[in-house]
């Protein structure tokens, strides 16, 4: 990689990192949030869905048409777009203005995370991309890993808005950076020709759908954790709110550390055999979390 390449690769994973450590931020708090403003439980599923379907229903349109425009564009109107929702946070006060909020939140993260990725394959040796989107995944999951602990702290110790404000600071951080000292692509003489595929022919492929059934379901026991483990902490273990970003950030953290070394393990060995092992373990995971009870 060239020098200018490379710079612009680490600018990049910063960004991704303070974005992400902006987003996790929350995760802490915001299921008791909504439960405080009356929400049921039905109503944090949908405060939860709300970001997923922004964003999944974005997520490809978005992505089309950054490989025709500027990425660097694309990623700066998102995390704008993250800025102004992280000061909404502080103007809500019911579970359907949250959902609203939500779904704002969404929108800015479908301009955002996979147009990096996109960008950041394109600064990526051939033959090396599972080494550098392990790297690029490393600061995504370690930046969604800090947020937890940092807002469990700022919300025990001060207030919800301080963690709302520390949000909206972080992801503005990253903003500032992007505009600053990630170039355009065009600059760098960056493009692969990639042949343009249908979502249909994609769903086609067994080996792609059967990937996306996976990542589907995974993502669902995910959020399913996310917005359900927080409650589950404090009514009935009585966990303090520092502890409970603890809890989240050690499982988020484990998955950052290994990112690097699974990237590595992806280039050299059967990936079937690593996502079975993967999907095995997350279960067994999930499955312990219904014993676990206070002392």
């Amino acid at each position: 990689m060239e020098k200018t390449t490379v710079n612009a690769f680490r600018i990049l994973i910063l960004c991704v990192f303070m974005a992400m450590m902006g987003l996790g931020i929350v995760s802490p708090i915001l299921p008791n949030y909504a439960s405080d403003l009356g929400a049921t439980g039905v109503m944090i599923g949908l405060i939860y869905s709300a970001f997923s379907v922004s964003r999944a229903a974005l997520q490809t349109p978005v992505g089309r048409f950054a490989d025709s425009y500027s990425k660097k564009r694309i990623i700066v109107i998102g995390l704008a777009a993250y800025t102004v929702t992280s000061i909404l946070y502080t103007f809500v006060s019911s579970p359907e203005s949250l959902i609203a909020v939500r779904f704002v939140h969404g929108v800015g993260s479908a301009m955002v995370m996979p147009v990096a990725m996109a960008y950041a394959i394109l600064l990526t040796p051939r033959g090396q991309e599972g080494r550098y989107m392990g790297y690029m995944n490393t600061a995504l999951f370690s930046g969604f890993a800090a947020g937890p602990l940092l807002g469990g702290y700022l919300y025990e110790n001060f207030s919800i808005d301080v963690v709302f404000r520390a949000m909206s600071a972080l992801v503005f951080l990253s903003l500032v950076l992007t505009v600053l000292f990630v170039p355009e692509e065009g600059s760098l003489g960056l493009q692969r020709e990639r042949p343009r595929v249908s979502f249909r022919r994609i769903l086609t492929n067994r080996k792609l759908a059967g990937i996306f059934v996976y990542r589907a379901v995974n993502a669902l026991g995910r959020g399913t954790i996310m917005g359900f483990l927080p409650l589950f902490a404090v009514q009935t273990l009585g966990i303090s709110g520092s502890v409970i970003g603890l809890i989240l950030s050690m499982g988020i953290f484990a998955n950052a550390v290994l990112q690097t070394p699974m990237g590595v393990l992806a280039d050299r060995y059967d990936r079937n055999l690593l996502l079975i092992a993967g999907g095995l373990i997350s279960s067994a995971g999930y499955f312990f979390v219904t014993g676990s009870r206070g002392s």
